[in-house]
């Protein structure tokens, strides 16, 4: 279980990086105000809260 617990530790960091990444492109854009689809921000927060969760369970595991 908690082998299970840390992929989802890896696949959330790897997420936020990934979001991270994406709004630093965003931001370079020619109109940075441009409607995107997704919202990267939020993608990035919600991935480390999940990340954070992940680690406490497989730690308290």
């Amino acid at each position: 279980m908690q082998a299970g617990l840390w992929a989802g530790v890896s696949v959330c960091v790897l997420l936020a990086l990934l979001s991270g990444w994406q709004d630093r492109r965003r931001l370079r854009r020619h109109d940075p105000d441009a409607i995107g689809i997704i919202d990267w921000p939020t993608v990035l927060v919600f991935s480390l809260i999940g990340a954070a969760i992940l680690t406490t369970l497989a730690l308290n595991a």
